[in-house]
């Protein structure tokens, strides 16, 4: 019997410990499957954190590219403000082709709503040689601008001198 009590004795201490070491092992899987839901949460969002991120610089990049293009498409219209320098910088041009040029009349088409452009009606008669007349009329045509020539006549004005006289009807767009 002597020997039993310690047999079981150290058959209880085993049981016991078998017992914690078997809830301390249950506790740590258990905690590990809290802990990997934690994580693949935390995952989920920093990737859509992380994507948030991406398409944010995408766009930057977008605007910054496009910002380019949205001035050049600006530039290809004149703003009401802009109308007394667009019309200077067609007497400069007139003046560069060595032709003598008069804005007869502007008129502004402010129908419609503000958003869309508005054409703003040209008439210009003036007069000089044939190849500075020429150069003139294709240098208007060829502006940076959303701009059409309606109607152009050219006709002689003195034929010792080889004087023209033309008269031009234009449309260009104009913003707000």
């Amino acid at each position: 019997m002597k020997l039993r009590t310690p047999y079981r004795s150290l058959m209880t201490v085993s049981a016991i410990l078998t017992a914690v070491l078997f809830v301390a092992w249950a506790l740590l899987i258990h905690g590990s499957y809290a802990l990997r839901n934690d994580i693949a949460s935390i995952s989920a969002k920093a990737e859509s954190v992380s994507a948030r991120e991406a398409y944010l610089v995408s766009l930057q990049n977008a605007l910054k590219d496009s910002g380019d293009d949205l001035a050049l498409i600006d530039g290809r219209f004149i703003t009401k403000d802009g109308i007394p320098t667009f019309t200077d910088m067609l007497d400069a041009k007139a003046l560069a082709a060595g032709v003598k040029a008069d804005i007869g009349s502007l008129n502004l088409d402010e129908t419609g709503d503000a958003r869309t452009p508005h054409a703003l009606a040209i008439h210009m008669t003036g007069s000089g040689a044939w190849k500075n007349v020429a150069s003139f009329i294709s240098t208007v045509e060829s502006l940076p601008y959303a701009i059409r020539i309606d109607g152009a006549s050219l006709a002689v004005a003195d034929a010792r001198s080889g004087s023209w006289n033309f008269s031009i009807d234009a449309s260009v767009s104009v913003v707000n």
